[in-house]
């Protein structure tokens, strides 16, 4: 299925049994392929509830590291996070970067995870539970909300703003709450299109679009405001 707007068309997910086994593109070109997918809400959403903390650093391998680390020594539910001491849970995701800090994190977010999951029925009442967190802002909160339990949040994270504004989209230095509600009205509020339109820009952010864009190659240059100006030197 292909979604557009005003601004954006682009394809999410696989393609139906009666459509070619092809990458869709947007109308700039960018393959949307199904790089990364929300899961279904379970009891095990606290798997998820990690990434955004680990991630949180340019590092993205020592951050995986630190994850794969979480998962091999079976501490991932809220208890056994809470029954290690936070130096041992500070030396299993060493490699991320700030593990101190986020291994407290962790333990808040764990302390909170019961009440938090009960109000998996009640998106909004569970976003102000987990931003009372300290060390939860929007951008956690919404990748809980969106990967763990699959609700539908659009991820402001850095790489967004920064495809945005260089674009020449005006929101894009905008406030968090001005910039998702611009994604929510132009795209809808699909989890597997937001996942994906995130996704998309991760990977933009991290291959091209970078704090010195490397233009050249990059399938926005011809759309981007930034690309065309460097182009034309």
């Amino acid at each position: 299925m292909t979604y557009s707007s005003r601004r954006w068309a682009f394809r999410a997910g696989g393609p139906s049994s009666d459509e070619q086994a092809s990458p869709a593109t947007t109308h700039t070109g960018i393959e949307a392929r199904p790089r990364l997918r929300p899961s279904s809400p379970t009891k095990s959403a606290l798997r998820s509830a990690p990434v955004p903390f680990l991630h949180r650093t340019p590092r993205g391998t020592t951050a995986n590291r630190a994850l794969k680390r979480l998962h091999d020594s079976n501490q991932l539910t809220a208890e056994k996070l809470l029954r290690l001491s936070q130096s041992d849970l500070a030396a299993l995701i060493r490699s991320c970067g700030y593990h101190n800090q986020k291994a407290r994190k962790l333990q808040l977010l764990a302390g909170q995870w019961a009440y938090a999951s009960s109000l998996r029925r009640r998106p909004e009442a569970m976003r102000e539970r987990l931003l009372t967190v300290w060390g939860i802002g929007p951008e956690t909160a919404d990748s809980i909300l969106l990967y763990a339990f699959g609700h539908p949040y659009f991820v402001v994270d850095a790489y967004a703003r920064r495809v945005f504004s260089r674009v020449g989209m005006e929101e894009g230095g905008g406030s968090y709450e001005t910039v998702q509600q611009l994604v929510h009205q132009e795209l809808g509020q699909e989890e597997g299109v937001l996942g994906e339109l995130h996704a998309l820009l991760v990977s933009l952010g991290k291959s091209f679009c970078k704090t010195r864009p490397l233009c050249g190659g990059c399938t926005l240059q011809r759309v981007c405001q930034t690309g065309r100006k460097l182009d034309s030197r």
